[in-house]
């Protein structure tokens, strides 16, 4: 009996492992590109790439998650940037970019870790999220 438990136990562990990071999600890693690309080509403040951050990421998708089981955008807790009802990736940076809030955000001094989430309803609205630390 003990051996069909451990069997089982270390199937369970094999599986937790086998789950993508947030990290490694595409639609994050799109993110994460599009924001290191703007700090870069800020030429009156040069910043350094954000480190993307795995917890960030996890901060940023359950928001975006929250957002699209509630139906609604809002600002929660943490360090964050919202957007949502945008085309694309590409076309929510640019509206952050073009916002002083949410372009400090991106190109802020004061954090070096950055995570990303990105969700969509079931009737196609689309909502990303940035967290910051």
């Amino acid at each position: 009996m003990s051996v069909m438990f451990s069997l089982l136990f270390v199937s369970v562990l094999a599986l937790a492992e086998e789950k993508e990071k947030l990290v490694e999600n595409p639609n994050i890693m799109e993110m994460h590109q599009i924001a290191n690309e703007k700090r870069g080509k800020c030429k009156q403040c040069k910043r350094p790439p954000l480190e993307l951050d795995e917890e960030c990421c996890q901060m940023a998708q359950e928001w975006a998650n929250h957002m699209v089981k509630v139906g609604k955008r809002y600002h929660g807790k943490n360090d964050q940037i919202i957007s949502s009802g945008y085309k694309d990736t590409p076309a929510a940076f640019s509206a952050w970019m073009n916002s002083s809030g949410h372009r400090a955000w991106i190109l802020t001094r004061k954090c070096t870790k950055a995570g990303w989430g990105y969700q969509v309803s079931e009737k196609g609205t689309k909502y990303w999220v940035g967290v910051f630390r």
